[in-house]
Parts: structure tokens; sequence; C-alpha cells
């Protein structure tokens, strides 16, 4: 009988391993199929996917069935600890010094060996001093688990890896031992030129498997049974088939969401255990509509991320960034730090330690008496960081965001804040709390605000001593000097293809194919730029000469009659084959002083192509076949040679062909292709996901629609579906056509963005 109050707590623990002693559910085939060939091999590889829960098999499982079998296993050892506490001398071997410190674990406080003998002894002596009885009676098991560990610590010490192996060789002569090496499946292959020093070669593999339906079905109903609730067939199969949806790639290119094979343990453990909090104690049993609000994996575990540093109260911030940037590295991978270090950090205190431990978001395990802290499991980086830049974005002012991004680059002066905007963040940061970064951040704002005044100032005494001395001394070199400060260069037109710097003087400058009427010209000898392209003024107000193949600035279409003031560091596309980067010049007030002048460099030589990010005003050399566009946590755009989770884009191309892929899009991210159609107008074209946008742009005859002759004159935004513009098919694909009558549209949440052949 189910009893009506929910006095006992469901038997699932998050997401971090089962330990030994918890009860785990669904794995009973496998623990008995690893059971018997451990026993019969002696040596036994297991691998298995990241997340599938290889850990919590070896120890809930693999472990207490051992020592039913009357096996010695002294303790599940790994490789990563080479630091203890008491030892001022290096270990003879990092990874073998590690093992020995798992093992001493099992052994009691008072037999434990000093740790500056233990660091200087091999694993075989070892054994045979310590752990001899146990290898003689029912025998000895060895298991290291996240072995992948001794491959990824440090690529380059490849004595110290040989070191282990053949100390693990020596060690498994003996019959008497037994092993079990576990390890995630992509560092297989890494184990190769290792295999030769252990016995049989770890030819006996074990592969354990994501969870299959029926046993994710399993665990469910089980786990709920144990509790005292009922898991209702209809219920556990809409979760299970929630937590398995996968986007399968058709042809032609289309996406479709299909059912998977397999569940991820750890998903399932999330939302379950949600679940479970969420439903009242006097329920008794879990139908399907209790689990209708849990589709998304990634949001399960960013809103128990969430609730679990909200209850932080004001730490919530600072443990916020220590998660992020100390437990997680700069590739994405979890970090081990000491307790210690944490806690001096003074961005966590014990009682913050202790309220995630908790909540199953970091783990603590001890080595010596020493504390070591890091992310329960894997799955949670991503929603981590996802709910990280949500939060940020909904709870810190935009200084606060900058100060971070400044911090993280290496304080660059770009990132420096002026005007108006540092006015707003002085006035705020008076009367609120900041952290030391931003009180450093807002002084070198300051700092530099006050060097620039100071500049000022000087350069108005200057002038003003040059006038007199003119006046006074020589009259009529006011005009000389004048002329002389007219004949300056006012900017500069770096050529991003071979770095050359052209000076711009006069009061005006033509930039196009062949000489033009102005006597300040820039010659673009490329037959897809106009004779006349562009006009810029000394005031810095470009204006297209109604070009043929169209003018970009940062990527957005100069519309013919219009005119744009140009900024220090706008990047200026002509007709998508010739791309300059202009630069304000620093103008000398004394003469035979030359100021200084932008130090360009060429672009790479394997370069066969530009991407302009207009929104950073930065380019990005593209020198491989193929790249996945994404947006990457600040915002920008980001770039990479594999596809993953967030891209949105494939770049496939060389120095003679383009072609762009959307490789999905939501209600958040729709892709427009702005383009100069015909002789003066501007539009967007919404492509749908999975479109060869070579293909897509062309009309029912085959060819290309007016303006995307070829890709490298067309810009791209991803933005917010359209609230205007004519429905048109193309191809038979529902899309829209927007006209761009300002030049903010439209509006991009990434982008936009621009790709220049070389």
């Amino acid at each position: 009988m189910i009893p009506s109050d929910q006095s006992r707590a469901i038997p699932l623990v998050g997401p971090r391993a089962y330990k030994i002693g918890e009860k785990l559910f669904g794995r009973d085939r496998e623990r008995l199929e690893l059971l018997d060939l451990l026993i019969a091999e002696r040596i036994v590889l297991l691998y298995s996917p990241s997340g599938a829960g290889k850990t919590s098999l070896v120890q809930a499982a693999l472990v207490p069935a051992l020592r039913t079998e009357a096996f010695t296993v002294p303790a599940v050892a790994r490789v990563a600890f080479e630091r203890a506490e008491g030892i001022t001398d290096p270990a003879a071997n990092r990874y073998v010094f590690a093992v020995l410190l798992s093992l001493e674990e099992a052994r009691s406080k008072e037999r434990q060996l000093p740790l500056a003998e233990l660091a200087r002894m091999t694993l075989p002596d070892y054994l045979e001093q310590h752990w001899a009885t146990a290898s003689e009676t029912g025998g000895l098991v060895l298991i290291l688990d996240q072995f992948e560990e001794v491959l990824t610590i440090d690529s380059t010490d490849t004595e110290a890896k040989k070191e282990l192996f053949a100390q693990l060789g020596v060690s498994l002569r003996n019959p008497h031992r037994w092993a079990l090496f576990a390890m995630r499946e992509e560092h297989v292959a890494g184990l190769d030129p290792y295999r030769s020093l252990i016995p049989t070669r770890l030819n006996a593999t074990f592969r354990l498997e994501l969870l299959k339906e029926q046993q994710a079905r399993q665990i469910m109903q089980e786990a709920f049974a144990e509790a005292g609730k009922v898991f209702t067939n209809g219920a556990a199969r809409q979760l299970t088939d929630d937590l398995r949806r996968v986007r399968v790639q058709r042809p032609g290119g289309l996406l479709e969401e299909q059912f998977g094979l397999t569940v991820e343990p750890t998903q399932l453990q999330v939302v379950c255990l949600r679940l479970w909090n969420s439903l009242p104690t006097d329920k008794a049993s879990i139908e399907e509509s209790d689990v209708e609000a849990f589709g998304n994996a990634d949001t399960a575990l960013a809103d128990y991320y969430a609730e679990a540093v909200a209850g932080l109260g004001s730490r919530e911030r600072l443990v916020r960034d220590w998660i992020e940037y100390e437990l997680i590295s700069q590739r994405g991978l979890r970090n081990q730090i000491l307790k210690d270090d944490a806690l001096q950090s003074r961005r966590v205190d014990a009682q913050a330690i202790a309220a995630l431990d908790e909540s199953h978001l970091i783990r603590e395990e001890q080595r010596r008496g020493i504390s070591w802290l890091e992310l329960a499991h894997d799955r949670l980086i991503e929603p981590i960081r996802r709910n990280n830049t949500a939060w940020r974005e909904a709870h810190l002012k935009s200084f606060q965001r900058q100060a971070a991004l400044w911090d993280r680059e290496g304080r660059p002066n770009r990132l420096e804040l002026s005007g108006a905007a540092l006015s707003e963040a002085e006035r705020w940061a008076a009367v609120n709390e900041i952290t030391p970064v931003e009180q450093n951040y807002l002084r070198t704002c300051i700092d530099s605000r006050e060097r620039e005044s100071q500049r000022k100032r000087t350069t108005r005494i200057i002038r003003l001593f040059a006038a007199l001395a003119f006046l006074l001394v020589m009259p009529y070199a006011a005009e000389w000097y004048w002329n002389w400060l007219r004949d300056q260069p006012w900017s500069y037109m770096t050529d991003i293809r071979n770095g050359e710097l052209l000076e711009i003087r006069g009061d005006a400058v033509s930039i196009g194919r062949t000489a033009g009427p102005i006597k300040n010209k820039i010659n673009v000898p490329y037959d897809n730029v106009s004779r006349l392209q562009l006009f810029v003024s000394r005031d810095r107000l470009a204006q297209d000469a109604r070009s043929l193949n169209g003018t970009t600035i940062n990527a957005r279409f100069l519309r013919y009659g219009t005119e744009r003031e140009l900024r220090d560091g706008d990047l200026i596309a002509l007709a998508g084959v010739a791309l300059f980067r202009f630069s304000v010049a620093q103008r000398s007030l004394i003469p035979f002083l030359k100021p200084s002048v932008p130090n360009p460099t060429p672009r790479p030589e394997a370069a066969w192509a530009i991407l302009i990010d207009g929104a950073s005003r930065s380019t990005v050399p593209l020198t491989d076949s193929n790249y996945f566009l994404a947006r990457n946590e600040q915002g920008d755009i980001s770039l990479s040679k594999s596809a993953t989770g967030g891209s949105l884009l494939k770049i496939t191309g060389d120095h003679d062909e383009l072609d762009l892929e959307t490789l999905k899009t939501s209600d958040e991210y729709h892709l427009f292709a702005m383009l100069k159609y015909e002789d003066r107008t501007y539009f967007a074209i919404e492509v749908p996901f999975g479109q060869h946008l070579r293909e897509f742009l062309k009309d029912d005859s085959g060819n290309a629609i007016s303006g995307t002759e070829f890709f490298s004159k067309m810009s791209f935004c991803f933005g917010q579906p359209p609230s205007r513009g004519e429905s048109v098919k193309i191809h038979g694909v529902e899309t829209k056509v927007v006209p761009i009558e300002t030049d903010e549209e439209p509006s991009c949440i990434l982008g936009p963005f621009q790709i220049v052949l070389f």
C-alpha cells in the first residue's frame, strides 16, 4: 500500500555519480556481465560515452559485487591527484603517486605511509609490501576510474605515462591481481602506444551504453516505487520519449525530429529529481500531466542550477563567476581545484560550498585530508554557461558586463568606456557595491579620460602659441601653416589583402576602378568595382556613387542617396571584392614632427576569404574549407571547424567558390540575406533553415536573383522573424522579402557579417 505522506526520499542522486552503498537501478544486466568478464579475463577495459554512468556502475554495482565474491577492492583510484600537503620533493611519477594516494585511503590512518616515503615508491613494491595478503586470499582488484586523465592532463610527459603503464604491467603479472580500467570512449585510441606494456594488451573490453528506452523507464518506475509512489507506464513513456528526441538531417538538408535509441542517465536523474520535488506530498501516482513541463534537459539542468545558486543570496553573483571561471576551463572542460584555494579566492565560503555540494552541483573529494572540488558532471557545463549569460543580461549593468569582458580579454583599451556611458557608470557605482575588477575598470576608464582631456588642453595651448607666433613674428606664415595642416593625411585606408596603407588627403577622395575627376583618388583594379564607387569627404561622410555591386560599411549596405559618417576602425567592402579598414589619422600640430601611423599586417597567405563581423568591426581570415558559425557567450560571432549544438550556419568554400547552408533556426535566429537589387533598391530575404544559399537564391530559370550573382557582395544577419514585407515562394519554400529603408534594417541579434573572397 502506498503511504499518503512523502516520508521516503526518492533514491535518485541528481547530476553526480552513485557512490558505494547507494542503490543503482536499471543496470543489473551490465553489472553481471561486467563482473563475469572481469573475473574470467582478469584485466578489462571499460569504456563508454560521456555521461553513460561508468563511475556509478563501478562504485554502486561492481565494487559491492566483487567484495561479495571475496575479492579485495582497496579503493576506486584515479591518476589526477598530483599534489598533497606535507611533501616538498616532487613525486617520482605523478600518476603513480596519485594511484598510491587513492589506495592508501583504504588503509587505516595509523597504517598510512608518510607522504615523502609514498612519493618515492613504485606500484609493484607498494602492492607487495602492503597488499600481498589480499592477493594471496581472494584476489586483489585494482580499479582505475576516469583513466583518460592519464592522456589528457599533460600531452608532453610521454615518459611519465610509459612508466605508469610499465609499473601497472609488472604489478599485473601476478595472477592473483585483477584490474579494471574505466575511461571515456573517445580517448581509447590514445592507449595504443602503451598497450604492449600491459598483460593481455587490454584486449578484453566492455562498452557501457547509454540507457535504452526500457532501462530508462525501469529506472523511473523502480526508483519512484522505492519511495512509495507509482510512476504510470504512460507517464514514464512520455518522459522517456521526451528525453530521447533527436534531430536528423534528411535528404535535401531538412531537419526532422525523431526518437533516438538512448537516454543520458544524467538528464534522467535531474529531470526525475525535479519532477519528484514538484509533486504534492500526498500524490500517490505520477501521471502524464505531471511530466508536461519537463521536455528539455538543458532547461531542467539550467533551472536546477539557477535555483541552487539563487539560494546563496548576496553571494550569487560571485559564486556564478567562480563556477564558470574556476571549475570550467576556457576549453569547456571540468577543472579540479583545491578547496583551500577556493576559500582564499573569497568568491565562495564554506557555507556556499556546502550548499552547492548538497545540491549535487559540485562534489568534494578527500585525499589524505585534502579536499578537492569539481563540477559533479560534464553535462552541467553548457547549461551553467547559458544560464549565467542570461542572468548577467537580466541583473548586471552594461558596464559591469563590459568590465568582465575587459578583464577576461587582457584589459585592452578598445573596451574602455568614455563620454556619457562612463559618466552614467560613475553615478551608478557611487551608490552601489561593485567588484574589485569593476573598480579597476572604472579607474582605468577615468584615467584614460583625464589623459585625453590633458592632451586636448595641451593641443589647445600649442595651437594658441603657434597662432601668436605666426601673428607676431611671421604674418605670412599663417597661410603656410594652414596649408601645411590641411595637407596632412586626415585618414588612412588599409588594404586588408596586402596590408598596404593608403593616405587620404585633400577635401575628398574618390575610390573606384579607374581615375576619377577628383584629384585625390584611390584606384581599385577589380572588374566588379565601379569606375566611381565611393566618395569620402574630409568630414568623413561616405557616399556610394550609385555603384553596380554596392558598398558595405561594417557589413551593412551604404544605400545610394544617403550618407554615413565613418568611424575609426570601420570596415569598407567595395563590390564584395575589395576590403579596406578606415583609420582616423593623428595630425601633427608641430611641423616636421610626424605622428604615429597604423602598422597593418597582410592577411595570412593561406586565407581564401575574410569574414567581417560588423557588430564588433573585426575580421577573421578563413583558411580551411569548412567552418561552422555560432554565437558565443558575449553575443559575438564565433567560428569553429566542427559543428556544435549551437551551430547556425555552415560555411564552405575556397578561392573560387562560396556556399552557405543554414543549419537551424528558431524564433530568435532567422537568417537574412541582404543585397542590392538592380539599380537603387536594397532588400533582405529571409532564408529558411536547411537551405544551401547557392541554390536557394535562384529564380525559376535557374539564374541567380539580381544582386546575388556572387556571395561576396551580399551581407547577412541573424534577426527576429520579419513583421512586414512581401511573402513569396522561392523554389516552393515560403519566405519573406523585406525592403531595407534605414541603415539599421533588419535588426540583428547576431551580425551583420559578410564574407569577402580573395
